[in-house]
């Protein structure tokens, strides 16, 4: 069975959306390697993924996607409502300042077939592109309208549009396989609406934590297959998941490694904690504002270069949660205070900032918290990777202050 899906992997390709910094991809080549080392066989052996084009709207996401992009001749576009046709583009401007509209006003010309176009500005060729249709695509969706700490607008609010803009590509590409994601309890009325006459639907709930991680990401994953494209499944997924629980044999404290001596020059950023002090120093707000450079030689040097608030929030969790992990931009006052002791770090969110170790006095760098949402960036691990693969999935390495969002 592995070697037919090896001899199958040839012609496959895929798409994405809203992915970050492009995990799904990542994830496929990963899985590709693990599969050539189960099976004994050179890395080359097992072709990779071909990734046919991305659609990412955050700027400093798409400098990462560009490095993959540039590698891989995949297409690179910035804005999925700019596929509606250029007939809507004044609505679609409208109705951004007046969403709760979308889906009156959207949803029959979607039904209809006419509000999609499949030719955008790609940011990798420089010129307008056209979307080709994968046999895989993965997607988010905005969790703002439905996450506890959006403003709970649901299906009023102006992501909206671009979940009817991923919608409305789906039934223009109509690709084999389709899997979207986003929060628990996330609403999916419009995907069954839309998409339920052509593709069987199977929703569920993964926690990374169920397969032996130690990081919380528990998300909702809907899988959408063709119902003439493929053939209909043999068993759930939600099913045939539970084979893979294991128990965690490691914690969160293993992601500290960046202050290893023997890792300095192998980190995807040389000497990464070096700059995290300079960037950290050279905010106005810092402590260390316009003073000497402070030296990882100094014990207390990450606290030095904390703000005001930073270094309140961090005495109150120090104190009140000791050997725990926490968020410095989190109020630990408020209902939202986040931290993480036991075995098991909170979930990552977009807007994480500096995730504070109080036991190492120092917070994680970028490449660390890359490692915790199971981005292939611990250094014994990329040193045994080929050197065409690292191409491929290395681009997540030149984060500095990372920003992981849709990691999967």
């Amino acid at each position: 069975m592995l070697l037919k899906m090896v001899a199958n992997a040839d012609d496959d390709t895929m798409s994405t959306s809203f992915s970050g910094i492009e995990a799904p991809h990542t994830a496929a080549c990963a899985n590709r390697l693990a599969l050539a080392k189960h099976l004994g066989i050179p890395p080359d052996q097992v072709p990779l993924p071909k990734l046919l084009h991305m659609i990412e709207w955050d700027s400093e996401n798409q400098e990462e996607l560009l490095l993959i992009a540039r590698q891989t001749g995949a297409c690179l576009f910035s804005d999925i409502a700019s596929f509606f046709r250029q007939e809507l583009q004044e609505t679609i401007d409208n109705l951004k300042e007046n969403p709760a509209l979308s889906v009156e006003v959207l949803a029959p010309i979607i039904a209809a077939g006419n509000a999609m176009t499949d030719r955008g500005f790609c940011l990798t060729h420089k010129r307008r592109c056209q979307l080709s249709s994968a046999k895989k695509h993965t997607g988010g969706t905005s969790c703002v309208p439905f996450s506890k700490r959006g403003v709970g607008l649901g299906l009023k609010d102006p992501a909206t549009i671009f979940s009817l803009a991923f919608i409305g590509l789906r039934l223009l590409l109509e690709e084999p396989d389709v899997t979207q994601e986003n929060v628990t309890g996330a609403d999916i009325s419009l995907f069954e609406r839309f998409l339920a006459p052509r593709y069987h639907f199977e929703v569920m709930e993964l926690e990374s934590t169920l397969l032996g991680w130690p990081c919380a990401r528990r998300r909702q994953f809907v899988r959408m297959r063709h119902r003439v494209k493929v053939l209909a499944e043999i068993s759930p997924l939600a099913r045939f998941s539970r084979i893979f629980q294991r128990g965690c044999t490691f914690d969160w404290r293993q992601f500290f490694f960046a202050d290893r001596p023997q890792f300095a020059n192998k980190l995807t950023i040389s000497h990464e904690l070096d700059k995290e002090l300079e960037w950290a120093q050279g905010r106005p707000g810092s402590g260390g504002f316009n003073q000497d450079p402070v030296s990882l030689d100094d014990p207390l040097c990450f606290r030095k270069v904390l703000t005001s608030s930073e270094e309140w929030f961090r005495t109150v969790y120090a104190n009140q949660w000791p050997d725990s992990v926490f968020q410095l931009n989190q109020n630990p006052d408020t209902s939202f205070e986040t931290h993480s002791a036991g075995q098991v770090l909170a979930t990552v969110i977009r807007n994480t900032h500096l995730l504070y170790w109080d036991v190492k006095d120092r917070w994680m760098s970028g490449t660390e918290l890359l490692c915790t949402q199971g981005f292939p960036c611990y250094p014994p691990m990329r040193s045994s990777y080929p050197i065409k693969l690292l191409e491929l999935i290395g681009s997540c390495g030149s984060c500095g202050a990372a920003k992981v969002e849709n990691t999967w």
